[in-house]
């Protein structure tokens, strides 16, 4: 038999014989030299130091090959969907590719051949009703002994008659004792290297060697270490040669993380290079902030499979059979997501790893809690089984008291679309606290979506206590920073400098366990995006809304409450989308008591839903073959979208919070394979994170949302990895109304994400800390202005011919430097006027530089006859259009 090729088999490394460092020590057979006779008289016993006598002779050097032993699994052959197996075993490799198959108890289970597999580790043989696959080479001589003289008994009894043959000949167990095979290298966390053990001397020195030979790995990936540590830990190869730059600096953050290593750098490496670092007893968990598209479940994937495979510190894991070691550092993984992403992870583990070498479990959505629970307790409890247990957060409630019994199995944490625990009083993050996981992981690509109250829930659940108590955290950076942000207080010197100083003392303590890169980082990996902000028309019948409104209500905006104001907001915004929503409001049906129905007329009764048929025409008359995705905040504006593409006979599927948890895949898949439908309805909040839904190319987001995250989220669906056509992202706002105004605040709340999260390439560092507008008048968020743009009149006065606007409308520092109010001495009343009044036009003038800037790179288009646009965007100017950003992105 030739000698097995390993450099072609990165996952199962060749190892190391034990070197004789003494006259007494255990002689080494080369593999292309048969063994002599062990002496097999009657009152002869092997243990562990005996050793054979390795001369060669005429009969081994006739002999070409030797006898490899492996250690298995097997299970007995089933159908069931989710395989387990039953227990470990042994197997030998003759000569002929083929393996005998023993259970631990030595017992014959049967025989199988290679065949034209390439690697015998991913082959699963079958044999007498069992199925077996290959654990990994066993090479200490002590644990040969033992399995030789165990295995040789098993060979004298009728059972395996079948090794009696020649080839074995004269005995199985002469045969079998004396073989050490010689080997490269040795795997970490398995077998020790015992060397320098003397006959007389008890102590025993072992030496370890990592799982892969990097020497034979092309750029291999090698996690940090600490001092204490005794081998290297490398990332699989089959993994790590599917990573990009970016995933491999995070794989190495994560595990850095979770192992509780300082930061030694700031991650700009190339990955590859392996530093010492000193260990930290505050931190071991970590956020992985990174936007949508980069890859953040494969750095996860390849994360988990080295923690359960490896281990810096292999002489402290608790051995199995024979003293041989299978644990890393993590048996047992939790992962938790919404419900619509258990089978994205799952397909996940199965594309990169197989899942005939993880065991991945998920709990079935037609089971009962008591099912649930006895499964949850079955996971934790066997350890053979299932390494990986995937659960949605809906379902974590009811199985909490088994995860809670059976914590100290559970070595990491994963928590994907980890904003979710933004609320400190949600009782999932109740849950995942009294589970008490030590390594936790949280995967987001929005971790500040509103405010630092949110930011620090999150944080301080990774590492307790790390950003100490809520009050302390209030008072030393909320409220400091918070103050600094608001308009009233830009020219304030003291509020701005302390601002400062605590914004930058709260990023060097996260930035020791967060990491966030931008969808920048993987541009050159995904075709060109388009991003067309369409402005339109508001139709008769949404204006007449409106007037209504504001006639009836006669609101006093100055001592408007809460709850009004936001029952009126909710109204404008169904009013934007389509008069017809508005009928069974309980704001409009309770203030406005209307007389006339304003919800009669024809289906398309508002510029948005004029101008999104125009789009989908376009589409369709420009490839027969594309399809879209159009997301709403609002199920029942996909009601109306709905209706619409029905009458007009666009095949359609849909994705809301009603969907059954059980039919969401399908729907996904079905929509990502299927030419025949042309239109994906998803609603943002409860369908818009994590799904991939590449099989569009388009995506239309009919309404936006007060939180930029959501509408983030929504766009991401289409751009991501595995997208092979350009993509065009349409953002609809109906003109002078509140549309525009929710769209202009978003921009807060993007730069407070971006100053505490790595930042934005698109907002200057020194305008970045800039709040839009912070309590702003109500009375201009109601306001319904006759106008083609309000964000284009705010931020310049070009003719919007398409070209870009390179004047600058901001402030200078000498005038800035003039409204600067200190508050040494004092100041009379006249020149505290004038101050404020100047101040407030630079406020203003500041304003529109910002959400300019915020713009940046954005053609400025007028609809005009004469304005020409590729067929390709599938944008007609019509008098429902009466503005457009447009930019395109590129590598």
């Amino acid at each position: 038999m030739k000698l097995p090729q390993y450099e072609n088999k990165p996952f199962k490394s060749p190892l190391i014989a034990s070197k004789s460092t003494q006259s007494t020590g255990p002689a080494v057979i080369s593999r292309n030299v048969a063994p002599t006779a062990v002496n097999s008289a009657p009152n002869r016993t092997v243990n562990k130091r005996s050793f054979v006598n390795t001369a060669p002779s005429q009969t081994a050097k006739k002999a070409s090959n030797a006898i490899n032993y492996y250690s298995i699994t097997y299970r007995k052959r089933t159908t069931k969907k989710n395989k387990t197996w039953d227990g470990d075993g042994s197997a030998i490799e003759l000569s002929n590719d083929t393996f005998r198959f023993y259970k631990e108890s030595g017992q014959f289970i049967g025989s199988g051949n290679l065949g034209t597999c390439d690697d015998k580790f991913e082959k699963v043989f079958g044999c007498s009703g069992f199925e077996v696959q290959l654990d990994h080479l066993i090479d200490d001589q002590s644990e040969i002994i033992q399995l030789a003289a165990l295995l040789g008994k098993s060979c004298d009894s009728s059972k395996d008659s079948s090794l009696k043959s020649k080839s074995l000949s004269p005995t199985l167990s002469q045969t079998l004792v004396p073989i050490i095979p010689v080997r490269k290298f040795k795997p970490a966390a398995r077998t020790p290297h015992l060397v320098g053990t003397d006959s007389d001397d008890k102590t025993k020195t072992y030496e370890f060697k990592p799982l892969f030979n990097t020497s034979k790995i092309e750029n291999p990936l090698i996690m940090n270490r600490f001092r204490e540590a005794e081998v290297d830990v490398v990332v699989d190869p089959i993994l790590s040669k599917h990573l990009r730059t970016h995933q491999r600096v995070g794989v190495k953050f994560m595990y850095d993380c979770v192992m509780g290593l300082s930061r030694a750098t700031d991650y700009n490496e190339d990955g590859q290079t392996c530093a010492t670092l000193e260990k930290t007893d505050d931190v071991h968990g970590c956020l992985l902030a990174d936007e949508m598209g980069l890859g953040k479940t494969l750095m996860t994937i390849a994360l988990i499979w080295t923690l359960i495979k490896q281990t810096p510190l292999p002489s402290r894991t608790t051995s199995s059979q024979f003293g041989i070691s299978h644990q890393g550092v993590c048996n047992k993984i939790l992962v938790v997501c919404p419900v619509t992403l258990i089978g994205n992870w799952k397909r996940e583990f199965a594309k990169w790893l197989n899942l005939n070498r993880v065991g991945v479990l998920t709990l079935s959505s037609k089971s009962t809690p008591d099912k649930d629970k006895l499964d949850v307790r079955n996971f934790l409890k066997v350890q053979r089984s299932y390494q990986v247990l995937i659960i949605g957060y809906e379902k974590l409630l009811s199985v909490s008291d088994a995860l809670i019994e059976g914590k100290a199995n559970i070595g990491l944490l994963v928590c994907d679309e980890g904003h979710r625990l933004k609320n400190g009083q949600s009782k999932t993050l109740n849950a995942l606290n009294s589970i008490d996981v030590s390594r936790k992981i949280l995967l987001t690509g929005t971790p500040i979506q509103n405010d630092l109250v949110e930011f620090y829930t999150i944080l301080n659940f990774l590492n307790d206590g790390i950003l100490g108590s809520f009050p302390k955290f209030k008072r030393d950076f909320i409220l400091p920073i918070t103050r600094s942000r608001d308009v009233n207080s830009r020219f304030n010197e003291l509020i701005q400098e302390k601002g400062r100083e605590r914004t930058n003392e709260l990023i060097e303590i996260t930035k020791r366990f967060t990491l966030r890169r931008t969808s920048d980082t993987i541009a050159k990996f995904l075709p060109p995006k388009t991003d067309v902000i369409l402005f339109c028309k508001p139709a008769l019948s949404q204006v007449q809304a409106f007037e209504t409104v504001l006639t009836k209500c006669r609101l006093d905006f100055s001592n408007m409450a809460y709850t009004s104001s936001l029952g009126l907001i909710t109204l404008f915004k169904k009013i934007c989308n389509s008069p017809a929503l508005i009928s069974q409001d309980p704001f409009y049906r309770e203030k406005v008591k209307p007389t006339v129905d304003l919800t009669r007329g024809q289906n398309l009764d508002s510029g948005k839903l004029k101008v999104l048929m125009s789009v989908l025409n376009c589409i369709r008359s420009f490839d027969a073959e594309e399809k879209v995705v159009i997301v709403s905040n609002y199920t029942q504006t996909l009601d109306v979208i709905q209706n619409m593409l029905n009458s007009h006979s666009l095949s359609n599927t849909r994705l809301d919070g009603s969907t059954p948890t059980k039919e969401r895949d399908g729907i996904v898949n079905n929509f990502n394979t299927l030419p025949s439908i042309f239109a994906f309805l998803l609603s943002a909040k409860s369908g818009g994170v994590g799904l991939n839904l590449i099989g569009a190319s388009r995506l239309v987001l009919f309404d936006n949302d007060w939180n930029p995250a959501i509408d983030h989220q929504a766009m991401s669906r289409i751009h991501r990895d595995g997208q092979k056509k350009s993509c065009y992202i349409y953002r609809l706002l109906t003109a002078g109304c509140i549309d525009e105004k929710i769209f202009q605040r978003q921009l807060m709340k993007n730069s407070l994400s971006a100053k505490f999260m790595g930042g934005e390439d698109n907002v200057s560092n020194n305008k970045s800390d800039n709040d839009l507008f912070e309590n702003e008048d109500l009375k201009d968020l109601f306001t319904v202005l006759a106008t083609t743009s309000n964000t284009h009149d705010l931020i310049c006065e070009c003719e919007g011919d398409g070209e870009y606007d390179t004047r600058s409308n901001s402030t200078t520092d000498d005038d800035q430097q003039d409204t600067i109010i200190s508050a040494d001495g004092w100041t009379n009343a006249m020149d505290l006027q004038a101050s404020l009044k100047k101040a407030q036009k630079v406020n203003d003038t500041q304003k529109a530089a910002l959400v300019k800037e915020c713009l940046t790179g954005y053609r400025h288009i007028t609809p005009r006859k004469e304005t020409e646009l590729s067929e390709e965007l599938a944008v007609k100017w019509n008098p429902d259009i009466t503005f457009a950003f447009l930019k395109e992105f590129r590598a």
